[in-house]
């Protein structure tokens, strides 16, 4: 039972959930994530989220974590790297995922940069545009 369940644990989707600096309408983040998650057959289960820590962006997606009892794998930004900063953390998180959801209006170079860097490893992108709108 153990080796199963640990089994499972290790190959769990792992998911990126990414929103640009705009972004503010968690109910469309939560209804989206259910749709794909929990409804579809888009995203196996069990799912791990991966997600920086500042407050806004990504903290809709552990705050999503928290509240559906998913493991979380946490990547801070280290600003001793300067402007590449950004760009270092997507080169991370992508070395592991396998799935990349994307809440933009289109303008982000970093989240750009992020959709461009997945493509080139084909993981299957989620992109959603979003209207802004106030929780």
């Amino acid at each position: 039972m153990f080796k199963l369940y640990r089994d499972s644990y290790l190959n769990a989707s792992k998911a990126i959930i990414a929103t640009d600096s705009n972004f503010n309408n968690y109910l469309f983040l939560k209804e989206k994530l259910d749709e794909l998650i929990w409804v579809s057959d888009a995203i196996n289960y069990p799912v791990k989220i991966l997600s920086g820590l500042e407050q806004g962006e990504n903290a809709y997606a552990v705050r999503y974590a928290d509240e559906n009892k998913l493991t979380k794998i946490l990547f801070p930004v280290n600003m001793d790297e300067g402007k590449l900063a950004e760009k270092f953390r997507y080169d991370d998180m992508l070395t592991i995922a396998t799935h990349l959801i994307v809440f933009t209006d289109g303008k982000s170079e970093d989240l750009n940069y992020l959709i461009e860097h997945a493509r080139e490893k084909q993981i299957p992108i989620y992109s959603f545009q979003y209207t802004k709108n106030h929780e």
